[in-house]
């Protein structure tokens, strides 16, 4: 529970942070593990049903069910390689206050797959590793 400011980093398999020589891709990506990024406590306390809203009872189910909660995410900042086919442009339309709006066009290749399933699968033997559980 708390802050975004709460999650972690796992940069061993970002770049050249690694020897990924043989692994069918080029470049790396981070694994990010948080704590219930942007959910304070009160705003975000998932207890079961027909827990009391507030006192001792609300609290300890709240600190029974947050403690050992983890959550993992997809691998961020995953870099795609240069190629013809990604572009950015101005769109037609505008906001309200009349800025063009981007548009950005890309698209997966085997690289960014193979990237993405490599760092999945590290990040699990790292949660195993460490004694999670799936729930």
């Amino acid at each position: 529970m708390g802050a975004g400011a709460l999650s972690m980093m796992i940069d061993d398999f970002d770049g050249d942070n690694f020897d990924h020589s043989g692994l069918g891709f080029i470049g790396g990506g981070l694994d990010r593990r948080s704590e219930r990024r942007s959910a304070p406590p009160i705003d975000f306390n998932p207890v079961p049903a027909g827990t009391p809203r507030w006192g001792s009872e609300w609290k300890e189910a709240g600190v029974a069910l947050l403690q050992p909660l983890l959550s993992a995410s997809p691998p961020r900042r995953l870099p795609e390689l240069p190629r013809a086919t990604i572009s950015t442009s101005t769109r037609p339309i505008a906001t309200p206050t009349g800025l063009p709006l981007l548009r950005m066009t890309f698209d997966f290749r085997p690289n960014e797959y193979k990237m993405s399933d490599y760092i999945t699968k590290k990040a699990a033997e790292i949660a195993k590793a460490a004694g999670a559980r799936a729930r």
